[in-house]
């Protein structure tokens, strides 16, 4: 009975010794990671999304069924379109999500000629909320992703909106795959709080961002803990 005893602990020791190991290997890279996706698994991936998407959208209610603190999409369309008020504007912002896809366009239109920063940056944000249901805002997000300094747009607005915009990415998730490589671009920024956004929003867009691995992989040695943090566990959610 001791004899068994022993064994058992001797296996049980040796067990968590090598995981140890391999857990020591894989934070330095020395284990082989699983094979990544061919075009085929992509491919079917990417249907799987699309597919999930339209019964998203068909079994969302009627916009017609749908009212928002008792305000119905074209009462609250008709304020953001016409409010004097930013806080108006952004009350009608947040009430519009709950729309879903109706809501898409009328968000878009705000995100590329809202009145002020900060009602673009809360119609990027409403975007992300509505999830894969926006798909269709990829395009102008990225776009967004994309700008730069002006003299309409001071550094810290701009980091305020890009950073929005990638979040809101990874919220809509693989239906963002096309934002991949722009992503990755953004992960080698200076500004920490873009690493951050952008490791957080691939691995909301989840297997597709397989080609940000490497680059992820190297911010988990960021100097900055929240950046460090957010990397592992998109690699996590990636692979």
């Amino acid at each position: 009975m001791r004899k068994g005893f022993i064994v058992a602990l001797v296996v049980v020791t040796v067990a968590f010794i090598f995981f140890i190991m391999i857990a020591r290997r894989a934070e330095e890279g020395l284990v082989v990671s699983p094979p990544l996706l061919d075009e085929e698994q992509i491919e079917e991936i990417k249907a799987e999304a699309v597919k999930e998407v339209a019964r998203e959208i068909e079994v969302f209610p009627p916009v017609e069924e749908i009212q928002y603190e008792r305000r119905g999409f074209s009462e609250w369309k008709h304020t953001l379109e016409h409010s004097p008020s930013s806080l108006e504007r952004m009350e009608a912002i947040r009430a519009l999500h709950a729309f879903g896809p109706a809501a898409v366009p009328v968000l878009i239109e705000k995100v590329e000629r809202g009145e002020d920063r900060w009602t673009r940056k809360w119609a990027i944000s409403s975007l992300g909320e509505i999830g894969p249901m926006a798909k269709d805002a990829v395009p102008v997000l990225m776009k967004v992703l994309r700008e730069e300094e002006s003299v309409l747009l001071r550094e810290e607005e701009l980091v305020l909106l890009r950073e929005t915009a990638a979040t809101s990415l990874g919220k809509i998730g693989p239906m963002a795959a096309d934002a991949v490589p722009l992503l990755i671009e953004t992960l080698k920024e200076d500004e920490w709080r873009m690493r951050l956004a952008a490791a957080g929003a691939l691995g909301g867009i989840g297997p597709l961002a397989q080609d940000a691995i490497p680059a992820l992989r190297e911010l988990r040695n960021d100097e900055n803990e929240l950046v460090r943090f957010h990397s592992r566990g998109s690699l996590e959610r990636i692979r």
